[in-house]
């Protein structure tokens, strides 16, 4: 009689060595039905590979409900959640009977063709997902499927639209893809990338449009490891990645395309996408820019109280708010190092360099001008708004990202954006830097700026905090 192999076990993930498949145990501990236990239920499930992203989204997203409800970690938890919680848990003993063949597909050296067909992305308003399979073809023509890898996360709760929330899946599908080709020790004949959103399709594909910081970043990092062509559409009704974001009951996983695979991969004949994708503009998909956000959400305090504007002195604020938004640099125009130039919609709409004018250039009003109070409250209400875009679009301009690898230091000829909080307006100087010091880790932490102010040029030592990048200087 043959012998029956112990388990391998790795956490909470098992391997059954007579059967060759992946299984899963609970554990058989009764944990309290509050915030904390909740947490250590969720992560007790190992599943690093992505198999149960679909069932385990679930829970996450009810986690992210009780912490928006400000409950503590050992409070109790309301009827109504805890009624919630115990209807999902209730369903996990389904996972105990899953079993998930370890091989991804029947005979993999033996096969003619290996495709890597990930991104299968996808996003909705509560999570992003995206899940890789391995196609293969063997001799006689016949392809088959196997899971991979996927993932699932919860999405932001405010500020993000559909399309973004898209674009950051498809990414995400990049990171999972770039983890494959580094572990998987297979050599793979074609990569394919495939999303629900022809938005992102037409982000990716774009060629000439300039993106604003977000959705740059992204498409930068996505065409970085991918190409356009790799790229291709798929309704969502066959998308698999859909299951990670709507989430599936624990006894409908085995069967779902999720670990199966979306059916059209199995079709004898696949053919790569050839459409063009138009780029669908920001303005109609919903892409909020930061300009237009803050004037859009501009809300005044003496309006909260209930003052109304009138028709004049609403129409010299929004001539204010119109200066400020029309003063942000968009391209370098001048290389002079002595006088450098930024170019901005205001120039190009009036054809002069000194576009906005604060109170120093007008003068002392006189006290018989019966204007004199409602043109303060303009300039009151337009300070209001600088405020706000000091505060919410300025320091877009300057990424601020988590350092996880060495980027390139300010070097001399660098063109930059000088921060000063005591100047008014849109006044931030630019200049060149003319000098950099490096700290004792090798890395510049300050540096030496020569800027322009009244005609004269002026040299200042700040910290490289002050300092926006705008023109890189390339040495030739």
């Amino acid at each position: 009689m043959r012998q029956q192999k112990p388990l391998q076990r790795s956490l909470g993930l098992s391997w059954d060595v007579n059967t060759d498949n992946f299984l899963f145990q609970l554990s058989s501990e009764n944990k309290p039905i509050t915030r904390r236990g909740i947490l250590s239920t969720i992560n007790s499930l190992y599943d690093p590979l992505g198999f149960l992203a679909p069932v385990i989204i679930q829970g996450k997203l009810l986690l992210r409900k009780i912490v928006s409800e400000t409950v503590d970690w050992d409070q109790p938890l309301t009827d109504e959640t805890a009624d919630e919680w115990k209807s999902w848990r209730d369903t996990l003993i389904a996972i105990e009977t899953l079993r998930i063949p370890r091989t991804y597909v029947p005979y993999l050296s033996k096969t003619a063709t290996k495709e890597l067909h990930m991104s299968f992305s996808d996003a909705s308003e509560k999570a992003i997902a995206a899940v890789a399979y391995l196609r293969t073809t063997d001799s006689s023509g016949e392809p088959n499927i196997g899971f991979i890898l996927g993932k699932a996360k919860v999405a932001p709760t405010s500020g993000h639209t559909i399309p973004r929330l898209e674009l950051s899946a498809a990414v995400l599908a990049v990171e999972i893809t770039q983890t494959i080709m580094d572990n998987l020790d297979l050599h793979i004949d074609t990569v394919k990338f495939y999303t629900d959103s022809k938005v992102v399709l037409g982000y990716i594909s774009n060629e000439t449009r300039r993106f604003f910081i977000y959705v740059a970043n992204r498409v930068e990092k996505i065409r970085k490891f991918s190409s356009p062509s790799q790229w291709n559409y798929v309704p969502t009704n066959r998308n698999p990645a859909d299951s990670g974001t709507r989430s599936v009951p624990a006894h409908e996983i085995h069967s779902s395309e999720w670990l199966l695979g979306p059916k059209q991969l199995l079709s004898s004949e696949q053919k790569n996408s050839e459409d063009i994708y138009q780029l669908i503009d920001p303005e109609e998909d919903g892409e909020i820019r930061a300009t237009v956000n803050v004037a859009k959400t501009f809300s005044t305090p003496e309006h909260k109280a209930g003052r109304s504007l009138t028709h004049d002195v609403l129409n010299t604020l929004m001539a204010e708010v119109s200066a400020i938004v029309n003063s942000r640099p968009l391209v370098p125009v001048s290389t002079d190092p002595e006088n450098p130039l930024i170019l901005t919609p205001a120039m190009l709409l009036t054809q002069k360099t000194d576009y906005i004018f604060t109170s120093d250039h007008l003068g002392e009003f006189d006290k018989r001008d019966l204007c004199l109070a409602e043109w303060r409250r303009v300039q009151a209400l337009a300070s209001v708004f600088w405020s706000r875009w000091r505060k919410e679009y300025l320091p877009l301009l300057q990424q601020r990202r988590k350092w996880t690898e060495d980027r390139r230091d300010l070097i001399e000829g660098d063109v930059i954006l000088l921060k000063d909080k005591n100047i008014c307006r849109t006044q931030w100087p630019v200049g060149i830097i003319v000098n950099s010091f490096k700290s004792s880790d090798e890395h510049v932490r300050k540096a030496e700026v020569r800027v322009i102010v009244n005609g004269k040029a002026t040299t200042y030592t700040r910290p490289i905090v002050d300092m926006i990048l705008l023109i890189e200087n390339t040495p030739v």
